[in-house]
C-alpha cells in the first residue's frame, strides 16, 4: 500500500492552518461536546481536534486516541497513577480503556487529539495482519479487534522530523474530511514512528505473538506457538490472557473470521474453499461461528460486501 508525502505548498498550508487559533478548542465543555458528537455519528470512524489549554482537563473517551503535544508543557496522568511531564514532540497512544488527565503549565500549550473507532483499524484487518512494522502491529493489537490491554505508549519525536509532519498532516486531513487520504497518511505516520521505537516494553510480546499466529494461522496450536516462543504451553496461555484479555483459541478464531471476511469480499472462491483456506475442516462449524461473530451467514456477508 503506497504511503503519502506532502508537497512544499501543502506544508506551507499546514502551518498556516496550525497557526490559526480559530481552529482550537479551549474549554472542557467544548471538548466533551466534540467527543459526544463523534460518539453519536455512526458514519464517522476518525476525528481530530486541536486544544489550546492553560488549565486542568479531565476527560474520558471510549475510543483509542493519539495525543500529540505541539507546544508548551503538560503534566499528564494516565489511569491516573502514572504521571508524565510532556513537552513539544511527546506523543501518546492510548487504548479505549485509558483514563487521561492533564494540566498545562504554559500559555502556549497546544495539543493535537486524534480519535479513531475500531472500525478504522478492523476494516483494514487483512493489511495489518500481514504487516511486519512494529507500530502497525502495536496499533492492530491495541486499537483493533483484539483490544489488547497493554499500557499506553509514550514516544518523544523531533519536531522537525517526518514523524512530526505525518502526525500533523493526518490531523489536518481528518479535520478536512479528505477520507481517501486518511489511511495512507496513517500508515506513513506509523512507518515514521518505527524509527523512534528502540523497544516496546509492554507491547513487543503482543506483536510477536500476533505475527506468529498470522504466519501459521491455518495450522497453529498452543503447543506449537509455545515451542516457537520458548515457553511452556501453560505459561504461554497465561501470557496471552494477560496481554490480550482473550484466550489463545479466541484470538485464532477472531483472526480466522477476519481473514474469511476479506476472502469473501475480495475473491470468487466458494464458501467451502474459503472455510478450508482459513483453517476450518468442518464447514458447518465455520458457518455457525461466522454467523455468531458477524451476525449474518458467509453467503449474506458476501452479497452485501462484494464490489458490484
Amino acid at each position: 500500500m503506497p504511503y503519502y508525502y506532502p508537497s512544499e505548498k501543502q506544508i506551507q498550508n499546514l502551518f498556516a492552518f496550525l497557526n490559526d487559533n480559530n481552529n482550537y478548542l479551549r474549554t472542557s465543555r467544548d471538548i466533551t461536546q466534540f467527543i459526544t458528537q463523534f460518539t453519536q455519528a455512526p458514519d464517522s470512524i476518525s476525528a481530530c481536534f486541536y486544544a489550546h489549554q492553560e488549565s486542568y482537563l479531565d476527560f474520558r473517551a471510549e475510543f483509542p486516541r493519539i495525543l500529540y503535544v505541539l507546544s508548551g508543557h503538560v503534566t499528564a496522568w494516565l489511569d491516573p497513577e502514572q504521571q508524565y511531564e510532556l513537552t513539544a514532540g511527546h506523543l501518546i497512544f492510548a487504548n479505549a480503556d485509558t483514563h487521561i488527565e492533564y494540566e498545562s503549565h504554559a500559555s502556549d500549550t497546544k495539543i493535537v487529539s486524534i480519535y479513531i473507532k475500531r472500525e478504522f483499524i478492523n476494516e483494514k484487518a487483512h493489511y495489518f495482519a500481514q504487516s511486519n512494522g512494529q507500530m502497525e502491529n502495536y496499533v492492530f493489537a491495541n486499537f483493533g479487534l483484539l483490544n489488547a490491554q497493554t499500557d499506553p505508549l509514550i514516544l518523544q519525536i523531533p519536531t522537525d522530523s517526518d514523524a512530526n509532519f505525518s502526525i500533523l498532516f493526518l490531523s489536518k486531513f481528518i479535520l478536512s474530511r479528505q477520507h481517501a487520504m486518511i489511511f495512507p497518511i496513517f500508515l506513513w505516520m506509523l512507518t515514521n514512528l518505527d524509527d523512534y521505537l528502540p523497544h516496546l516494553p509492554n507491547g513487543q510480546s503482543s506483536q510477536h505473538i500476533l505475527q506468529l499466529i498470522d504466519r501459521e494461522l491455518t495450522s497453529i496450536s498452543l503447543e506449537s506457538l509455545a515451542q516457537e516462543l520458548g515457553y511452556s504451553p501453560s505459561y504461554t496461555s497465561k501470557m496471552i490472557r494477560k496481554n490480550f484479555h482473550m484466550t489463545f483459541q479466541e484470538i485464532v478464531m477472531e483472526k480466522k473470521i477476519e481473514r474469511a471476511k476479506w476472502l469473501l469480499t475480495h475473491s470468487t472462491e466458494s464458501i467451502h474453499i474459503v472455510s478450508e483456506n482459513v483453517g476450518f475442516a468442518d464447514k458447518s462449524y465455520f458457518y455457525k461461528l461466522f454467523k455468531q461473530k458477524v451476525g449474518m451467514t458467509p453467503k449474506q456477508y458476501r452479497q452485501v460486501t462484494s464490489p458490484g
